[in-house]
């Protein structure tokens, strides 16, 4: 999973929230419960512009903040539309854990070295 500095209560919730999830997908298979994990990329919403401080992680955030030009090979937001499209797949195939296009592109471009993302 990507990590962004500054942000390590959230991801530390999101990394707590997918054990709770699994677990109780195990928990609950028995009696035909179905739970599963979404694993979203950075959504074309509002929620960023207050959670992600632009002095910490220039210039990446600052751009999706403001839905401004991103740094170069930069994945784009997904659409709420988007996502919920890959939701209702994922749903219909019933895994444990279902990662979308975006959050995929966003893990790849967070591993590649700073220096590429001018």
């Amino acid at each position: 999973m990507p990590s962004i500095p500054s942000l390590g209560a959230y991801a530390s919730t999101k990394a707590a929230l997918t054990l709770i999830t699994l677990t109780a997908r195990a928990e609950l298979a028995a009696d035909h419960i179905r739970v599963g994990t979404i694993y979203p990329g950075m959504m074309a919403t509002d929620m960023h512009r207050h959670l992600l401080p632009a002095s910490t992680v220039q210039p990446v955030v600052v751009a999706w903040e403001a839905g401004g030009n991103l740094p170069a090979g930069a994945p784009l937001r997904e659409s709420p539309e988007a996502v919920a499209g890959e939701i209702l797949e994922a749903v219909q195939q019933e895994g444990a854990e279902h990662y979308t296009e975006g959050f995929l592109k966003l893990a790849a471009w967070m591993r590649e070295p700073p220096s590429t993302h001018d």
